[in-house]
């Protein structure tokens, strides 16, 4: 009787054990099983905590039904965060934006890509359900009693002066569906850290109600025309620049109307913003290859949250350009509602050129008013 119960012991030791599975295994079955997913929905809190030190604690839920035709995600999906009156459905070749309170909608053909995922209904999205992890340099097992615990490990990113980023999936030891997303990272000294809790899942539910297969549900809203940025911005071409006069990581500070006689760009950003970060090195070109007695380059930060971190950010990155501390007085002088934002002043301090985000044009601009 002993014999058999050290061996029924042994059996269950083993199978409990690590190396029962493979983070290969693992992962192959977690793909197969979202890979088999036909619809899907879930209620989801996130809570985020920025490199700024800010957090956010939401809750939400999520829809998503299965189209192969759809070479960006592979799903129609529906998600809302709870506190947003909006919500977001993704039909693939556009997506609305509905607000149930105001019974009104908007729709985005243009800006189909990953990163409608920022929007609050975007957010409740769970990219774990949708597509597999890239660029990981490691992939590591561990377990819990329900769980596997895939931990992804990614090399440093100098560009963007990230270290110690990993990502842990739990994935549910019966379905092989994540269950919780847990990713992190360090960047100029300070933590971010992304958490999602997945709680009442469904899958493949035989009586899914498909939100996805009819508009007809919007003739009972009011079509909302979207905003187009860029019509405010052109009205301040050929007008004078508003002034300011702002302090720089140096402890000087700049006038914009005591460099009149000089070509000025002005570009106004943030440290979170990645599109922003790619543009650094481009920027520090053209302060390279072009006098500061002809073309001044004035950087506008205006995220207080994130004065602390410009110094160290400007040495590691070795900007040559003045990064100035902007506020919200001067971002609405300038109509600041998307980053970067180039505004080119010439000579005369009129303003010659507006742009959101980078293009190798700029410098054109640039040397025809120098």
């Amino acid at each position: 009787m002993l014999k058999h119960i050290l061996t029924l012991v042994c059996i269950i030791t083993l199978y409990q054990l690590p190396w029962s599975q493979t983070p290969e295994s693992v992962l192959t079955k977690y793909y197969e099983a979202i890979g088999n997913l036909n619809n899907i929905s879930y209620n989801t809190h996130n809570i985020d905590t920025f490199l700024t030190g800010t957090v956010w604690d939401n809750r939400g839920y999520c829809i998503m039904k299965r189209q192969k035709s759809d070479t960006l995600f592979g799903f129609l999906f529906k998600g809302k965060r709870n506190d947003i009156d909006e919500e977001l459905i993704y039909y693939g070749s556009d997506y609305y934006l509905i607000n149930e309170k105001l019974k009104s909608y908007k729709i985005e053909k243009e800006q189909i890509h990953r990163g409608m995922l920022g929007h609050p209904g975007g957010q409740m999205v769970l990219s774990e359900f949708v597509q597999r992890t890239v660029g990981y340099k490691q992939i590591t097992l561990t377990q819990t009693d329900s769980t596997y615990v895939l931990r992804f490990d990614y090399p440093d990113n100098q560009e963007y002066q990230i270290t110690n980023r990993y990502k842990e999936v739990h994935i549910d030891n019966k379905t092989y569906l994540p269950v919780y997303r847990y990713h992190t990272l360090t960047s100029l000294g300070a933590k971010q850290v992304n958490i999602s809790y997945i709680y009442h899942l469904k899958i493949n539910a035989a009586n899914f109600i498909d939100p996805f297969s009819s508009k007809e549900f919007l003739l009972a809203y009011t079509y909302e025309a979207p905003k187009d940025i860029h019509v405010n911005l052109n009205t301040l071409i050929n007008k004078i620049a508003p002034d300011f006069e702002l302090g720089e990581t140096s402890d000087q500070s700049h006038r914009l109307s005591a460099l009149k006689g000089k070509t000025i760009l002005l570009d106004f950003w943030e440290i979170w913003c990645g599109p922003c970060r790619q543009s650094i090195p481009k920027i520090k070109i053209i302060a390279d290859k072009y006098s500061s007695d002809d073309l001044v380059i004035l950087s506008i930060v205006s995220d207080k949250n994130t004065f602390n971190k410009i110094h160290a950010f400007k040495a590691k990155m070795e900007l040559n350009y003045s990064v100035l501390f902007g506020d919200q007085v001067t971002s609405n002088k300038y109509m600041v509602n998307a980053f970067p934002l180039y505004i080119l002043v010439d000579k005369e301090g009129i303003i010659r050129h507006t742009q959101y985000g980078w293009s190798d044009d700029l410098e054109k601009v640039i040397v025809k008013y120098l």
